[in-house]
């Protein structure tokens, strides 16, 4: 959210959970582990800031990033945490010591996104120069190069399988690539319905795509047949700039962000399931993840 403050908000009773105030500027990512112990974000001050959730204090700072920390991301085994800054580069961090395992160097301007593939092999980045690129983890060199993107990729996300990779664009677009394991990138298929920047692109648990953007709408896509089946749309304007999913849920939970507002909905004939409030109406919240429990 806009300002050095971070919530956790209870989804049934609304009640603010925790308040976390380390970050000098805005927030604008965070990500989960998967066993909800560990909790990253990243902000404008150009810090990485890693939380133990369960008993909410910091545990480290991450240093190393000149410029504003735009995608942060926890790998499916804990072990690793990735960051994506303005500064162009991509940071990969080790997260029993926080010591900085490889500083990846291709992006030829500012990097807004970060994905880990679930076997932890491949690390997806996208930002301002159009391109997604493919890090081999093992030896931190880029595997694979994307390109087709008009404008600046804001979102990447691996599918459960490890057999598709999604990127959402300012050019209003979501590409969807096939992707084999141990294979380089095959065919791509463009996924067009948004009317403006794709802020968002997350799969579910069963190997649903879901994408949100700057239009007010959240669509769900097959990625076999590559078609949309289902639309959300806001009700009280904003943006669909998140999207997270949960082990309970069969689908993504999105969210439409208006000012100090966000409601989460389920379907566009459906009611917002929840609608929370921010601390003060002068901040707006730009980052959501949803945890398992």
């Amino acid at each position: 959210m806009l300002a050095a403050e971070l919530d956790l908000l209870d989804a049934y009773s609304h009640a603010d959970t925790k308040e976390y105030h380390k970050h000098k500027d805005e927030v604008n990512c965070l990500d989960f582990s998967p066993d909800l112990e560990i909790m990253v974000t990243g902000a404008d001050d150009g810090r990485v800031r890693v939380f133990n959730r369960v008993k909410g204090h910091l545990v480290t700072r991450l240093f190393g990033h000149k410029e504003a920390i735009k995608g942060v991301a926890i790998s499916a085994n804990s072990k690793l945490i990735a960051s994506a800054s303005m500064d162009g580069y991509v940071h990969v961090w080790q997260t029993c010591d926080a010591q900085l395992t490889f500083k990846l160097t291709g992006h030829a301007s500012g990097v807004e996104t970060v994905a880990f593939s679930y076997d932890v092999s491949l690390l997806c980045s996208g930002g301002w120069d159009c391109t997604a690129i493919i890090w081999n983890l093992k030896t931190g060199t880029p595997q694979n190069i994307l390109t087709g993107h008009r404008k600046a990729i804001l979102s990447c996300a691996f599918s459960p399988k490890d057999d598709f990779l999604a990127t959402g664009s300012w050019d209003n677009e979501v590409r969807l690539w096939v992707y084999g394991k141990r294979k380089a990138a095959g065919s791509c298929r463009v996924l067009r319905g948004h009317g403006s920047a794709v802020e968002i692109v997350v799969f579910s648990r069963t190997g649903m795509l879901a994408s949100g953007s700057h239009d007010k709408k959240i669509l769900l896509w097959n990625p076999r047949g590559g078609f949309c089946f289902e639309r959300w749309r806001g009700t009280q304007g904003g943006y669909g700039d998140c999207l997270s999913t949960s082990a309970a849920r069969p689908w993504p939970v999105p969210a439409m962000m208006k000012h100090a507002n966000y409601g989460m909905f389920y379907r566009e004939t459906v009611p917002s399931q929840w609608n929370f409030k921010t601390p003060s109406d002068k901040f707006t919240a730009c980052c959501l993840a949803v945890t398992t429990d």
